[in-house]
């Protein structure tokens, strides 16, 4: 049997895992794990990964080290991982468990799986991550520009290209007045700027991949293609607009109208593919989504000593909004979607009073009136994560559930003198799978370069 390809067929909801036996694998269908001929040892996912790269023509040997480096993991790990932590849905985790569980979602769902090969050169690209249109003048769009990969280097350098125009004058690149690069990433050197190549993006090869964003956010992605060679590029912008989960086209709202109509009936020529994105955070990240709105006005504070000191119980004023704003600080969204979670400190060492004002029936904050009200009495603390003070609250109201993320605060002193001091707002993720998982749309590079040359772009 040592040359033999070993499978197992996985039965929908029947099957057990060695790593919980007293539960059925929950799937909707069939599917098969393989282990290449004369390796010993389990049979998982990520074996059936190496199975892959076997298949593709490298020795057992090459695709176990290759898929060991496209993941990211530890060689041994791909028969073994039933040392890591389990994979909870309410805690996900950069281990191969958690890997493993990811790439069982192609098994699953009939997506192919490919070992990258290191050892082969690979041409540059460009995928299109989001375009919004309203017409020539006033455009958004963003890329992911891969450049080639020269033979030996197990990663590729990914450049995040972005562009527009508002009232037909050209937005800035992030070299200029940095107005399209406003995020900014906690990492372990600290809070650092994220733009086009600020740091670069980095990415393995193959399906599933590995990412890694502004130098501290990791994901495995997989990526799912099909043809779109011959489809009017009207009918699929259209098609995107149905699915707002996976959208990557005016999906901030801005209507098709103008772009469907400058499509006209041009289709994709061939070559064409549109794929669809999974991806899955694998790091507790904490970020700065937009620097230029998240930071409090400096006379509010440009500490988190001084922020405290600003805000307290005592001068809270509820009676309207533009009081209430300045007299508390935002949690983001409250019970609801349209509730506005505030939070003034109390005059004892960790203690916080938290509020609870209505939003409008669209979302913006501190319409009149505001309807504030105090909500429970809870705690805020302090901590030092990656040399930057983070400041999270404890015992406020459970909030919407569909809320990514947890509010924080933090402070950041730029350099440069008075001025460059500020107290933001950031976010940190939560660590449960429905919200580290998601689904987006990418164009290829021949149908974001046709898509391109229609539009003028």
């Amino acid at each position: 049997m040592a040359g033999v390809r070993l499978i197992a067929i996985v039965k929908a909801n029947v099957t057990t895992d060695a790593s919980n036996p007293g539960q059925p694998v929950t799937t909707t269908s069939d599917y098969v794990l393989k282990r290449p001929a004369g390796s010993a040892g389990g049979i998982n996912p990520l074996t059936t990964l190496v199975q892959a790269g076997v298949a593709a023509g490298m020795s057992n040997t090459q695709s176990r080290a290759n898929v060991a480096t496209q993941l990211g993991i530890a060689a041994g790990k791909i028969d073994d991982y039933q040392g890591d932590p389990p994979a909870s849905d309410t805690l996900v985790q950069d281990t191969a468990r958690w890997i493993a569980a990811f790439t069982s979602i192609a098994l699953r769902e009939g997506i192919p799986l490919a070992v990258a090969d290191p050892s082969v050169a690979g041409s540059a690209s460009e995928q299109m991550d989001n375009l919004i249109w309203a017409d020539a003048s006033n455009f958004y769009w963003r890329s992911l520009q891969a450049a080639a990969r020269p033979a030996g280097s197990a990663t590729t350098t990914v450049a995040d290209a972005r562009a527009g125009k508002i009232a037909g004058a050209t937005r800035p690149d992030f070299g200029a007045a940095n107005s399209l690069y406003r995020s900014a990433y906690l990492t372990p050197g600290g809070w650092q700027m994220c733009g086009r190549n600020t740091p670069a993006i980095t990415s393995t090869g193959g399906n599933p991949s590995r990412s890694l964003y502004c130098g501290t956010s990791s994901s495995v992605t997989l990526s799912q293609p099909s043809a779109v060679a011959g489809e009017a590029m009207a009918a699929l912008v259209t098609r995107w607009q149905a699915d707002p989960a996976t959208n990557r086209i005016n999906n901030d709202g801005t209507s098709t109208a103008a772009l469907v109509g400058a499509l006209g009936a041009t289709t994709f020529p061939a070559g064409a593919e549109e794929a669809q994105r999974r991806g899955l955070t694998l790091t507790a990240d904490i970020l700065i989504d937009n620097t230029w709105t998240r930071g409090l006005a400096q006379a509010r504070g440009t500490t988190l000593a001084a922020m405290v000191t600003n805000h307290p119980v005592a001068s809270v004023n509820l009676t309207d909004g533009t009081t209430s704003a300045n007299t508390t600080i935002s949690l983001g969204l409250g019970t609801g979607a349209t509730k506005n979670m505030r939070v003034a400190f109390g005059p004892a060492a960790g203690a916080a009073q938290f509020y609870e004002c209505d939003l409008d029936a669209s979302g913006t904050a501190f319409a009149v009136p505001p309807n504030c009200a105090p909500t429970t009495a809870g705690t805020y603390s302090i901590e030092t994560v990656n040399g930057a003070s983070i400041m999270r609250f404890a015992g406020h109201p459970a909030v919407v559930s569909t809320s990514s993320y947890e509010v924080v605060y933090t402070e950041i002193d730029w350099g440069g003198g008075a001025g460059n001091q500020w107290v933001y707002r950031a976010h940190a993720t939560k660590p449960d799978w429905q919200f580290r998982h998601a689904r987006s749309m990418r164009l290829n590079t021949t149908a974001w370069s046709a898509l391109k040359a229609q539009l003028g772009l």
